[in-house]
């Protein structure tokens, strides 16, 4: 599958909007980078299957729940200490290793979501979605 994705790639790319890049992503778009993210992917997904097959009937789905609860409250609790004082702002992006310092106010930026310590709120959407 992915001989043929390299294959068939197309050279010219459309607008990409670095800001969205996050993650488990490349910026590059070349045979290389397409071959080593592929065998990546592959081998994420198996080590998750092997994981998983081993470790389902030690899950306690409510630890689960209480650290996800925990991590989403923690998030939401900077985000607004960080935007009532510029001070904790600039500490929040020094020690978190934010890669964007923190909204600054409560407000939306020219009708997006706010989006308090994450990088974007798309990000912080998809985290707390969980």
């Amino acid at each position: 599958m992915t001989f043929i994705w390299i294959n068939f790639k197309e050279v010219n790319l459309p607008y990409f909007d670095v800001d969205k890049l996050k993650g488990f992503s490349s910026s590059s778009y070349n045979e290389y980078s397409i071959f080593f993210w592929s065998i990546s992917f592959f081998l994420v997904v198996i080590g998750m299957l092997y994981y998983f097959k081993f470790s389902l009937n030690d899950l306690n789905i409510y630890k689960l729940r209480f650290r996800f609860l925990l991590s989403g409250s923690l998030i939401v609790f900077f985000s607004i200490l960080s935007a009532l004082n510029p001070v904790i702002n600039f500490f929040t992006y020094y020690y978190f290793g934010l890669n964007k310092t923190a909204s600054k106010t409560f407000s939306s930026v020219a009708g997006n979501a706010w989006r308090g310590i994450s990088s974007s709120a798309e990000a912080v959407g998809e985290f707390l979605l969980l």
